[in-house]
């Protein structure tokens, strides 16, 4: 064995004398962590069968999905619909103008955008 394999095996052995002295600290200090969770319900099961476990949220995850789903919307084009019936007075489309495109030495396309032009 030369030097580099001597020298590459006592590294190996330090650090695996080092994980067996921390491993037992680790666990001491880490396992009420891992074992507490948050302590909150977030599910009930509803239905069990011998292969399968069902469970059902407890709590709405957001009044805006109760809303969504009052109103029937279940399809982008739906959602899309009512957000313009919902923020359609407000500005929310913008665009920019193109002043100059140039290619790079990639290939790829570069482009300097001009002044913010709002859309109604």
């Amino acid at each position: 064995m030369g030097l580099s394999n001597w020298l590459f095996f006592l590294a190996k052995v330090i650090i695996q004398l080092y994980t067996w002295i921390t491993l037992p600290a680790f666990y001491l200090f880490s396992s009420r962590k891992m074992s507490a969770g948050t302590g909150v319900k977030k599910a009930k099961e509803v239905g069990r069968t011998k292969k399968h476990v069902t469970f059902a949220s407890i709590d709405r995850p957001c009044p805006e999905r109760d809303e969504l789903e009052k109103k029937g919307v279940d399809t982008m084009d739906k959602l899309s619909r009512y957000v313009v019936d919902k923020y359609g007075n407000r500005l929310a489309l913008g665009t920019r103008e193109i002043i100059k495109e140039e290619k790079d030495s990639k290939g790829m396309i570069k482009r300097d955008l001009g002044m913010k032009i709002i859309l109604n």
